[in-house]
């Protein structure tokens, strides 16, 4: 069975983040620093993660059968709870830290 060709509407991170970088001269010429230590950079990487991200699950979900929205809302509440109880671990953690850790140290 022949590989299928790719979807050259998929872009990796690397060529959106450069696609977004090119264009802020045009849309903020008074923007000078465009190096990765800016957070106006941060942010641009982070929305090329995400069209990234997206991208592939659309891509992903164009092979099987839609989801409902119900079995969308339940795989995402499931993921919440994960991030809810991490979240939780971290703040025992840091508060056991902070509880053995002298003042002003």
């Amino acid at each position: 069975m022949p590989e299928p060709a790719p979807n050259p509407d998929v872009r990796s991170f690397e060529q959106l983040r450069d696609a977004l970088l090119a264009r802020i001269p045009v849309h903020a010429p008074e923007w000078a620093d465009h190096d990765v230590s800016d957070p106006g950079v941060t942010l641009l990487e982070l929305f090329a993660f995400l069209a990234e991200n997206l991208s592939y699950l659309e891509e992903e979900s164009s092979d099987r059968a839609p989801e409902t929205l119900a079995a969308v809302r339940e795989r995402l509440e499931g993921r919440l709870e994960y991030v809810e109880a991490e979240a939780q671990r971290v703040r025992s953690a840091l508060a056991r830290i902070e509880a053995v850790s002298p003042r002003g140290s």
